[in-house]
């Protein structure tokens, strides 16, 4: 019986500190990730702001076969959408929030049950080249789990940044 107190007291110690660690956690969390294009600014705009040529670089389709896409009315510039439903990903929508011409975009990405975030892409003329860089912001709003996500996100997240960035530039360069 004193066994089960003590591994009893102990778990309630451990699930405390959880709770009260998750409590002090930032609720924001962020990553970006950054590559050099040679090719010019305002095709590399282009393949961004377009969502239907975004298809053929974006990481998240080609690594699930379950990753259904609807274009919206309106793909291309401010106000153009896509949403998304998938086994692994679930369900969500993407829609430009602002685009300036070969300077940024933003958009917001509705994960549906799984909260909101916001993702952008900074673009910047370098010589004969682009630097673009690609960047996601979330918020936890205060749930402890999603806290906890925001401590994972730079590596999880920014592989998949990673990839999609390494696509544009292999399609942009035509290698």
């Amino acid at each position: 019986m004193k066994l089960i107190k003590k591994i009893a007291v102990v778990f309630t110690i451990l699930l405390a500190a959880f709770f009260v660690a998750g409590i002090l956690l930032p609720s924001r969390y962020s990553t970006q990730r950054s590559i050099k294009i040679n090719a010019p600014i305002n095709k590399v705009f282009e393949n961004v702001n377009n969502l239907k040529k975004n298809m053929a670089w974006s990481p998240w389709k080609q690594n699930d076969p379950t990753f259904k896409i609807t274009l919206g009315k309106k793909y291309i510039g401010l106000g153009a959408s896509y949403s998304w439903v998938s086994k692994d990903s679930g369900e969500g929508l993407i829609k430009i929030t602002e685009s300036i011409k070969n300077k940024s975009i933003r958009v917001l990405m509705d994960f549906k049950t799984q909260g909101k975030a916001e993702g952008y892409w900074i673009f910047k003329k370098s010589d004969n080249a682009t630097i673009v860089t690609e960047g996601f912001i979330g918020n936890a709003n205060g749930n402890i789990i999603a806290k906890y996500f925001g401590l994972f996100i730079d590596s999880y997240l920014g592989s998949y940044i990673d990839i999609g960035l390494k696509r544009l530039k292999r399609i942009l360069e035509g290698k």
